[in-house]
């Protein structure tokens, strides 16, 4: 019968360790890359997060004693309020009407922006409409004194938008409602100078997106995510 004995550490050393090493070694290997992976990941969720998070813009609201408050988008993206719809219908309408030729190219305040409230179907119109030229339309500044019109005629009045009242309508933070602004557009003469002023009125029937798209959050586009479906502008008396 075999006599079973200790092995020597020498041989141990020797022999067993020597075909051992290459398995310890790959199993600590493998173990060292699934962590540096595992902090990879964690790393890169981080930075989406940390990124979706920063490219929010901050936002402007009106608090009740009508000052202006500046949030992160983050944190009032639900709940808007009417104050809200207000303010927002009323900068729509000055993007829309406005006609400054140092701010009309501007993203931030010109015509261009003003796209960004209205519906595909309305801003496609828009569109389309600003690059049609209406020879002396911008005599009243009416709806044919379109951004290419008003950039054609050097003594085309500039206009600003002069708010009177803005009521809103069934107001709800999920569906459509309505709101009735009244202002006056101020036409102030490139020739012989003096201002005319003319009272309108606008309808305008809109509404807040669940989700505010991404292209929508830059904060010289559309950041609180207000769709205008339908417009209606008329022109009364002038002074």
């Amino acid at each position: 019968m075999p006599i079973l004995e200790e092995i020597p550490n020498e041989t141990v050393e020797l022999w067993v360790n020597r075909y051992t090493d290459s398995l310890r070694q790959t199993r600590t290997t493998l173990g060292i890359a699934l962590a540096m992976s595992a902090a990879c990941v964690g790393l890169v969720v981080m930075n989406i997060l940390t990124l979706r998070e920063f490219r929010r813009p901050l936002v402007y609201r009106i608090d009740d004693k009508h000052r202006a408050v500046v949030e992160r988008y983050s944190a009032v993206a639900e709940g808007w309020s009417e104050t809200d719809a207000r303010a927002d219908v009323e900068d729509f309408l000055r993007y829309y009407l406005a006609r400054d030729r140092e701010t009309i190219g501007s993203p931030s305040f010109g015509f261009s922006r003003s796209l960004w409230y209205l519906s595909s179907a309305l801003a496609s119109k828009a569109k389309q409409a600003s690059q049609i030229v209406n020879k002396g339309a911008c005599f009243d500044g009416g709806e044919d004194c379109t951004v290419a019109t008003y950039l054609a005629d050097g003594t085309a009045p500039d206009v600003s938008i002069r708010i009177g009242q803005t009521v809103i309508q069934g107001f709800r933070q999920t569906g459509e409602w309505q709101a009735v602004v009244t202002f006056w557009k101020d036409l102030d003469a490139k020739l012989g100078g003096g201002r005319r002023s003319i009272l309108c009125t606008a309808t305008v029937t809109a509404e807040y997106l669940d989700g505010v798209p991404e292209e929508y959050l830059p904060s010289d586009r559309n950041p609180r995510g207000l769709v205008i479906s339908d417009l209606k502008i008329t022109q009364g008396y002038a002074e």
